[in-house]
């Protein structure tokens, strides 16, 4: 999509990066060494199996076990590629009979990696596609392996839109667990926050639907609290009434950064709902330049006004801000595969300190990075789900790619310096965008005020922390 550059293209898009560095995963009390389940066992349990059981040395094996960060390169005992829901209890009751770890892959994009493993069960939701958009009810049904861009697609001839992510290749399950930003969320919320309904498998392998009406605590802990508490095999979405959008990017001086991210902060202060926006440095602007990029799903006749100091301030080196439809002004073009390492903090207020020292760490980057600064306000703030972020706030992350082991080093030790300048004005972390090797406070942090009320749910619907390979929230039990 020439000349457009959303959210993610802005802010995530180019996720790049090469060479493998790989962060053991802490399996707690699953222990399981490769080899221990005899093949007659397997074949029984994969004849039960309405979908596929791929094993080491079947000829899908290599290419069903990689995601989409090759920086994880893990070798699974079994990869389960599920058709039913049903597929997914008789996959948990068998790993917790045999001790097997359990990734859930829905689109492998997670950036910690915990949708693969070593020498374990990787459940693979990717054949659980069916889509149903109601336009009567004004909502759309997921299955648990749909990605992002065919939910986009599904739901863009109903004339409506739908709240997600930005890249297609996400899978809508990890992304909404986890919250889910979007370009709309100002406005409607977080794409947690648009869940009507979810059938959930939990760790003792039972099929519950979940609503405010059915079991609702575990409704609120799955809408935040990111794979925790069970595999979500379908999703029912509410539609918002967006069809087309005003999208696009202003790219300013890179010299003036400071300037242009004061402006920014002061201009999204007394933004309408309608309006989100962030600020970009890096892939795929030119080095000398950064970027505001904003969406818009107002009226068109107030846009003109409410953009025009964005348009007019410094004066912007290129304007690229339309109308063009739903799915373009929310989306991005799918980004490289190649190994990347990320940073991520939340800021409220976002000072001049923080401001100054994020401008200083983007200096002599490696050559391939992005560094944004991204803004949530309005609906985004009145949630009721356990994601924990409920005032303006801005998201900042600062992501290295690397194609060689080589540029694997600068491009870590760059990314963990600049984070070190601005982590102590950070009060928090978004949980889908933390790396594998975040301690425990950190993770406490991003679930903020829900995190002891996810750990009494926890204790009651996985106190043997069955789903541990996530930014886990530990039972007080296991």
């Amino acid at each position: 999509m020439a000349g457009k550059l959303t959210r993610r293209e802005m802010l995530k898009r180019g996720v790049l990066a090469g060479a493998a560095l790989s962060i053991p995963f802490i399996h707690y009390r699953f222990a399981h060494a490769a080899g221990e389940i005899d093949p007659a066992t397997s074949r029984k349990f994969g004849a039960k199996l309405r979908g596929r059981l791929i094993l080491p040395g079947d000829p899908q094996y290599n290419s069903a076990r990689k995601i989409w960060n090759p920086r994880y390169d893990k070798r699974p005992d079994m990869i389960v590629r599920c058709a039913t829901t049903e597929d997914v209890a008789r996959s948990i009751e068998f790993a917790r009979k045999k001790d097997l770890a359990v990734s859930i892959r829905a689109g492998g994009h997670d950036q910690a990696g915990f949708s693969t493993n070593d020498g374990g069960m990787v459940i693979d939701l990717r054949s659980l596609k069916e889509i149903q958009v109601d336009r009567t009810r004004k909502t759309v049904t997921a299955g648990g392996g749909v990605l992002v861009g065919e939910l986009y697609r599904a739901v863009a001839a109903s004339g409506m839109g739908v709240v997600s992510g930005g890249c297609h290749s996400v899978g809508i399950g990890g992304l909404t667990l986890g919250g889910g930003q979007s370009f709309l969320s100002s406005k409607y919320g977080l794409a947690c926050d648009n869940v009507l309904s979810m059938q959930v498998v939990t760790a003792d392998a039972r099929v519950l639907s979940t609503s405010e009406n059915e079991h609702p605590d575990l409704f609120w802990a799955l809408r935040g609290g990111s794979g925790n508490f069970g595999v979500v095999t379908r999703f029912e979405y509410r539609l918002v009434p967006v069809n087309r959008v005003i999208a696009g990017a202003v790219t300013y001086p890179i010299a003036k950064r400071r300037e242009t991210l004061r402006f920014f902060r002061e201009f999204i202060a007394t933004a309408p709902d309608e309006l989100t926006g962030g600020a970009a440095f890096g892939f795929p602007l030119p080095v000398d330049t950064l970027a505001i990029a904003v969406a818009y799903c107002g009226s068109a006749k107030n846009a003109e006004t409410i953009l025009k100091p964005l348009r007019s301030f410094g004066p912007p080196l290129a304007d690229s801000v339309k109308e063009v439809s739903f799915v373009e002004g929310v989306s991005e073009e799918e980004p490289p595969r190649l190994a990347n390492y990320e940073k991520d903090g939340l800021f409220s207020p976002l000072t001049d300190e923080m401001i100054n020292a994020f401008c200083e760490g983007v200096e002599n980057p490696p050559s391939i990075y992005q560094a944004g600064v991204y803004e949530l306000h309005g609906e985004a703030c009145r949630g009721t789900s356990a994601y924990p972020v409920r005032k303006p706030t801005f998201d900042s992350y600062t992501w290295g790619f690397w194609r060689s082991a080589s540029e694997r080093v600068r491009t870590i030790a760059w990314v963990d310096q600049l984070w070190s300048g601005i982590a102590e004005y950070a009060d928090g972390a978004y949980v889908n965008d933390l790396d594998a090797n975040e301690g425990e406070a950190r993770i406490r942090g991003a679930y903020g005020a829900s995190y002891d009320r996810l750990v009494a749910l926890k204790n009651k619907y996985d106190p043997t922390n069955f789903f541990h390979l996530n930014q886990n929230i530990k039972p007080t039990a296991a």
